[in-house]
């Protein structure tokens, strides 16, 4: 299993702006590449995933763009 580095967005307000703000959320173990949808208005739109197992045991599904491979 590759270890990855993955992430979260959350949303940051400074001032009167708001903004993505991407947030690591440490070390976790690749297990396999999935799909996911999200419902939309007219159809459902599909994007890629990984599962991801963090050091506690829980499984993840999280989009592709949240991790990043380490060395």
């Amino acid at each position: 299993m590759k270890t990855v580095e993955w992430f979260e967005f959350i949303q940051s307000v400074e001032g009167n702006k708001s903004f993505r703000k991407k947030v690591s959320n440490g070390k976790a173990k690749l297990l396999s590449f999935g799909v996911d949808y999200e419902e939309l208005s007219h159809a459902a739109g599909t994007f890629s995933t990984a599962i991801i197992k963090l050091p506690d045991g829980t499984i993840r599904n999280i989009p592709v763009e949240n991790i990043k491979f380490m060395n």
